[in-house]
């Protein structure tokens, strides 16, 4: 299968930043960027020069940074640390997407969203800003190869990821780029954390969006922001009811070969229904309904606001429909048709 987000996502790990926000380097044509850094292990740490941090080992990159493992020497603590690109360390988009997404953090106070500790550049100019490192798996690797996860599951995930952005949209911040890659999950599926609001849109922040900057991911982008229309905090339902769509299925309703493709695919059709599907017959009703509301194309058509949403996908995770005697034979049933209709299909 195509992945619909085809670029690996730097932040594999979770992130928190300082409280005064340095001034990164303008860029200044004439300079040449600072040398690629040797790559890390723990057995051969890197010093960050000028900054006190010791990269231990590289957890991800992206097409703007890169995040390592780091110790914090002055507070003797491991951190996630992020940093532009060496090739694009005076590079305005790449310096101000880090610089918004420090501005973001620091106005979010909530237990899933990563913190920040520090933002600085370091000597040899490279911008970088020090999070808490947060532990787990992203929910893009749990759903490779297309696993389906139970509708109980689904729905503790979308309840936690509601909650966060209630904190989020309540600092005056859309987040724009929600997608499995940018949710970390802990030990339980309620336990999970918001990454990258490296393209979040902030109130007070508008002199940082920056002429043809990405607004997000294919696929999960709201139908107003690649059409140019007004985006609010509803544009983050839209991009959670599309996570937990695929989480229900297995399958992204608009994979395609392109992110192009995936974009005109998304203009062209609703996604299907997920009621009356085979493997959803033991999901609750009101779970279905609340994900499908949740993309709708017209934002006035979705939840309100992400509170409602969240208990809506509460109430329906108590549905017992989903559970009890009967609830195995319910499944039961549903894969058999599945299984009955795949090779027509094929």
């Amino acid at each position: 299968m195509v992945d619909p987000d085809p670029s690996p996502h730097a932040d594999t790990a979770s992130i928190a930043l300082a409280p005064t926000l340095g001034d990164a380097p303008a860029p200044t044509a004439g300079f040449l960027p600072p040398a690629p850094l040797p790559r890390p292990t723990p057995a051969r740490p890197v010093e960050l020069p000028g900054t006190g941090y010791v990269l231990i080992e590289a957890l991800g990159r992206g097409g703007m940074g890169e995040v390592f493992r780091a110790w914090d020497r002055g507070r003797d603590r491991q951190v996630a640390l992020k940093l532009v690109r060496a090739d694009l360390a005076r590079d305005d988009a790449a310096v101000a997407r880090l610089r918004r997404e420090a501005l973001a953090l620091q106005r979010v106070r909530h237990p899933a969203v990563v913190g920040v500790h520090a933002v600085g550049v370091s000597a040899d100019a490279r911008p970088y800003v020090a999070l808490d490192l947060v532990r787990g798996r992203d929910l893009r690797t749990v759903l490779k190869d297309g696993r389906q996860v139970s509708a109980r599951r689904v729905a503790r995930l979308g309840v936690a990821v509601c909650d966060a952005l209630a904190a989020v949209h309540a600092a005056g911040i859309v987040h724009r780029d929600l997608k499995p890659g940018n949710l970390m999950l802990g030990r339980r599926w309620s336990d999970v954390t918001l990454l990258d609001f490296g393209v979040a849109r902030i109130e007070t922040e508008a002199r940082l969006t920056l002429e043809g900057q990405n607004l997000g991911t294919p696929g999960y982008m709201a139908p107003e922001v690649f059409d140019g229309g007004p985006i609010d905090a509803r544009a983050d339902q839209y991009g959670l009811a599309m996570i937990l769509y695929e989480a229900l299925t297995g399958d992204h309703p608009y994979r395609r070969a392109t992110p192009f493709e995936t974009l005109l695919a998304q203009t062209q059709a609703p996604p299907p229904p997920l009621t009356g599907r085979a493997d959803l017959m033991s999901a609750p009703p009101a779970l279905l309904e609340a994900v499908m509301r949740g993309l709708a194309r017209d934002p006035a058509d979705r939840y309100p606001d992400v509170r409602r949403f969240g208990a809506a996908l509460r109430r329906a995770g108590r549905d017992r429909a989903s559970r009890g005697p009967g609830a195995w034979m319910r499944r039961a049933a549903g894969l058999m048709t599945h299984l009955r209709r795949a090779p027509a299909a094929r």
